[in-house]
């Protein structure tokens, strides 16, 4: 059984793979966060002839189409919380200087000691319910921009039209 971590990114990701005793039997690979670099990301587990375990820090938006491919190519995928990777990590030294490299490391580390990890469970709803909620946020957002806007004009169209009385009408100010 091979344990295999990888440290998400916006654009690319790092991986690294230990067998049972922790030894390091995938060198540090990094690869593209899009279909070319998940099948280079395959090709390589499968070249290593073992099963495989993945984990991977559960960073939202940027993993879900890796965890999409891992889930429809079989593997068994688990993911932790970063705060509880970072945690580990210091607790075992690993960061005196942070590197994605040395990151994926850690989270092959916590995988392999962690008796009680749980599998990642790939739900469609679940998914449709985080892409339903940042659109609402998106609407929500832009709707208040949109208010704000018009009332920007409405304010200055209102004291336009104001200063307009002022000159016909020859009203002092207070100015």
């Amino acid at each position: 059984m091979l344990y295999v971590g990888i440290d998400v990114a916006k654009n690319k990701h790092d991986v690294t793979a230990l067998n049972v005793p922790g030894k390091t039997v995938l060198k540090p690979l990094t690869f593209s966060n899009n279909k070319a670099g998940f099948e280079l990301l395959d090709l390589s587990l499968r070249q290593l002839n073992q099963d495989c375990l993945i984990a991977l820090e559960n960073t939202g938006h940027y993993a879900f189409n890796l965890l999409n491919f891992l889930h429809e190519q079989g593997y068994k995928v688990y993911t932790y919380n970063p705060l509880l990777i970072k945690e580990f990590a210091k607790s075992l030294s690993l960061h005196k200087t942070k590197t994605d490299k040395k990151d994926a490391h850690g989270i092959a580390l916590k995988l392999l000691s962690d008796p009680n990890r749980e599998q990642f469970q790939h739900d469609n709803r679940q998914v449709e319910l985080k892409i339903l909620a940042r659109h609402i946020h998106r609407l929500k957002k832009n709707s208040l921009i949109g208010k704000y806007n018009t009332l920007v004009v409405l304010i200055s169209s209102f004291l336009s039209w104001i200063k307009s009385l002022e000159s016909i009408q020859n009203i002092p100010t207070n100015s």
